[in-house]
């Protein structure tokens, strides 16, 4: 195997409480009313132009507020970074521009094609207010062009105006434009063998000579993410997944009448926009689970995709020498295996959140009850419960899912055990927070995707956290009525430390409309933490009191989450990765972000240069499959520039990535 070294920046996790914010205080001003927003924004983009074309970097640094954040993703770092402080930000842009060259910097406008925004004043509140400047500009090394968005805020009476947030992103690379789909003709496979949703088989290609540039593992919604946009900018690649039909994931892998919790709009393939009939007429319409299968196979089918349904990856391994992989994949069918030669692997496995690792909590006197038990991840009808009664351990989706389907399939009584506060709305009052900007569509979701994850995540914390405080408290009659039930709310959350930390945990929007259920006592909230069984039920100790009762169960559904699982070991044992490189990954099924606010091990530095984890929900997973196939292309083509590291924070001494 060799050895091989690469200089990585540390990435040390940090809790997202912990991560550093700044929200600036703009109360109104005499003559915000009449401000020129493209006048001001083409003014400020020109003095940033110029003073990166000169060196200037004393002006450089005097466009920006001395607590300014940077967000950017690969424009200049080739990463994904967060710089926080002007004196930061601008050693930063003074070390890389020598060699990116950022130029071509230009004011978007509503007919732009990719970027469609006008620069605007908004005033989201009595002291909050940004002139917010979209443009795009071109870097080289590699060649490429990028968005860019600043939010600037006034100085000097709205005299002068300074960056408080400056994001940037690449959006393409100027050697590998964004091809249309189908791809006409297409490389290494035959037509027949593209677009399939069901097993075919094995891939038929020889990549003796020329080998894949990406192996994408697994095909639901990260996969096929990560499979269009490699397409898109002309990869040769297959997708592989051991679901023997696309989709299935959604419609035979999880309990029946799933709806995702998201609307359609952050569900949306990219290039791939949702057919205008069989799939509602809004953007925030949410979709069944038979609906997006037969959305994902349209895609696949539309597209021509390069994806295999029935084929299990069993075996990566990494030859240093001629720095390919040989991904062994197997025929789930018939058996048949065969090894292909690969540049770069792109792991789309549900990593997140592992099915095959449920939680289950320790509990006393498990061989005492003898009614059914399981686990939401198995759970799949209401079948075993129908006339028995049942309680539902967990308070979150998944528990409020499965009660109400147990209701409705007929289950003789629920029961809801809540051991901690969670967060209760209706899903319409979620979504109007939470999913705004989609839901609206003003802007292609490419657009959207970009303003949406490219804050700082201290400062999206805590916006996050003013806008879902003022939601809950505006809904009082119902936060009363929900405790009047028996429910414990958290009415002061940090959502984004719920999603990232916590998986989701503590959060839920009602969108299949569980609590008329609760209200009309079909569900009864049991206050407590289960601490084990009896012949007859579920002990649970009291969450006020500290005493324990018996809860009656005939049968007990666990929706408890999913455990952090010790990837690395996984990975070693099983043999789905060689030793050193399943030593040298980072563990992301802990999710988490580093000092920065970057989620570790994700879309960028794996622990391996040629292994990328892209996965999550529909937006993230669109955004970060744009940024993986940039990674992958640049890698194919040669272009890969190396990611950036401050000498005075990190030293650029290379860090071993395997030992010899």
């Amino acid at each position: 195997m060799g050895s091989i070294a690469m200089p990585v920046r540390p990435r040390t996790r940090t809790q997202i409480k912990n991560l550093p914010s700044f929200i600036p205080q703009v109360p109104e001003f005499e003559g915000e009313d009449k401000i020129d927003a493209k006048k001001e924004a083409e003014t400020f983009l020109g003095r940033l132009s110029t003073s990166v074309k000169n060196g200037d970097w004393q002006g450089f640094a005097e466009l920006f507020i001395d607590d300014a954040f940077w967000k950017e993703s690969l424009s200049l770092t080739f990463d994904k970074r967060t710089f926080h402080g002007k004196d930061a930000i601008t050693q930063a842009w003074k070390a890389l521009s020598p060699s990116k060259q950022p130029s071509d910097f230009a004011v978007t406008a509503k007919y732009h094609p990719w970027l469609p925004l006008d620069p605007e004043f908004q005033r989201m509140g009595p002291t909050m207010a940004t002139l917010d400047v979209p443009f795009t500009f071109s870097t080289a090394n590699p060649s490429a062009h990028s968005a860019g968005f600043a939010k600037l805020i006034p100085v000097d009476g709205g005299k002068d105006w300074k960056i408080w947030i400056l994001s940037t992103a690449m959006r393409s690379l100027a050697n590998h434009p964004h091809l249309p789909l189908p791809r006409n003709p297409s490389p290494l496979l035959q037509d027949s063998q593209r677009g399939q949703s069901r097993s075919q088989g094995l891939p038929i290609i020889d990549t003796d000579d020329t080998p894949l540039d990406a192996v994408v593992i697994g095909g639901s919604t990260s996969g096929l993410n990560n499979a269009i946009m490699l397409e898109a900018l002309g990869a040769k690649t297959i997708c592989l997944t051991r679901e023997p039909e696309i989709g299935d994931i959604w419609s035979r892998g999880r309990y029946e009448g799933l709806t995702t919790h998201n609307p359609r709009a952050v569900m949306e393939l990219p290039y791939f926009p949702f057919p205008s009939e069989g799939y509602g007429a809004g953007h925030d319409e949410v979709l069944d689970a038979a609906r997006l299968q037969r959305y994902y196979q349209a895609a696949v089918r539309e597209l021509k995709l390069p994806v295999f349904a029935g084929v299990e990856v069993v075996r990566n391994e990494w030859d240093d020498g001629a720095k390919l992989w040989r991904v062994t994949a197997r025929d789930v069918q018939s058996g048949e295996e065969k090894t292909y030669r690969a540049k770069n692997i792109v792991l789309s496995t549900g990593w997140c959140f592992p099915s095959d690792a449920p939680s289950w909590p320790d509990l006393k006197n498990r061989h005492l009850f003898k009614g059914p038990v399981q686990h939401s991840v198995a759970y799949r009808t209401a079948a075993p419960f129908k006339g028995k009664s049942v309680v539902v351990v967990g308070a979150g989706p998944s528990g409020h899912d499965v009660a109400h389907s147990l209701v409705s399939g007929g289950a003789g009584s629920v029961a809801l055990v809540q051991r901690s506060p969670v967060v209760l709305l209706d899903y319409e009052a979620s979504a109007s927070v939470q999913f705004a900007p989609y839901i609206k569509c003003e802007a292609p979701t490419e657009a959207i995707d970009f303003l949406q994850l490219n804050m700082p995540l201290g400062v999206a914390r805590d916006v996050a956290r003013m806008r879902m405080g003022a939601l809950i408290a505006s809904r009082e009659e119902m936060n009363k009525k929900l405790e009047g039930v028996g429910y414990v709310l958290n009415r002061t959350p940090d959502v984004l430390t719920m999603l990232y930390e916590q998986r989701g945990h503590g959060f839920y929007p009602d969108q299949p409309k569980t609590f008329p259920l609760v209200f009309e006592g079909k569900i009864k909230i049991e206050r407590g933490g289960v601490t084990g069984f009896t012949e007859d039920g579920v002990v649970v100790k009291d969450r006020d009191t500290g005493e324990e009762r018996v809860v009656p169960a005939e049968g007990v559904v666990f929706a408890t989450g999913y455990e952090c699982v010790d990837l690395n070991k996984k990975y070693a044992e099983t043999g789905f990765f060689d030793a050193q490189t399943a030593a040298a990954l980072e563990n992301v099924t802990l999710i988490g972000s580093d000092d920065e606010g970057e989620l570790v091990g994700y879309a960028t530095y794996s622990g391996h240069p040629n292994l990328y984890f892209s996965g999550a929900n529909g937006s993230i997973a669109r955004y970060m499959a744009r940024l993986v196939a940039l990674q992958v292309m640049a890698s194919a083509s040669g272009e890969f520039p190396g990611r950036y590291q401050e000498a005075e924070r990190y030293p650029k001494t290379p860090t071993p990535m395997y030992k010899s």
